[in-house]
């Protein structure tokens, strides 16, 4: 889908919001949204998913229901860049520049914050990024 609408590049340097890929990472306004029409919600974020069964844990209690998951059936893989890329048709995905990136902590800055108030949550993780150096 991406794949047809972007052409592949080793490094993305400029950052628009072409395709409303800007839009798409505005948690908060996305939140706020889904809590109009649900009288209870649960969001669960990327960061939970290292102690999958911690996470699983919670979201079996939250629903009410006996945790009978096996460790064994918590083996997945999430957002595996190699399988990203291959899904588009690409060799690598590209990587962002550090300008690139320094822009999208600022264009997001107000929208982690008020996420975080709206999550009752410490998001000050998000306003940073570490650039990824590789070999390439």
């Amino acid at each position: 889908m991406i794949a047809r609408r972007i052409p592949w590049t080793p490094e993305i340097t400029d950052i628009t919001n072409d395709f409303k890929m800007l839009e798409l990472g505005m948690y908060a306004s996305i939140t706020e949204h889904w809590l109009s029409i649900f009288s209870v919600a649960h969001f669960h974020l990327y960061d939970e998913l290292a102690d999958k069964r911690s996470l699983c844990q919670h979201i079996f209690k939250q629903l009410g229901v006996d945790y009978d998951l096996s460790d064994d059936s918590l083996e997945f893989v999430v957002n595996e860049s190699e399988t990203k890329a291959s899904r588009l048709g690409w060799d690598e995905l590209p990587r962002l520049s550090r300008d690139a990136r320094d822009k999208l902590i600022d264009h997001y800055a107000a929208e982690i914050e008020r996420l975080g108030r709206i999550l009752k949550r410490d998001l000050s993780k998000w306003h940073s990024c570490a650039v990824v150096e590789t070999d390439r």
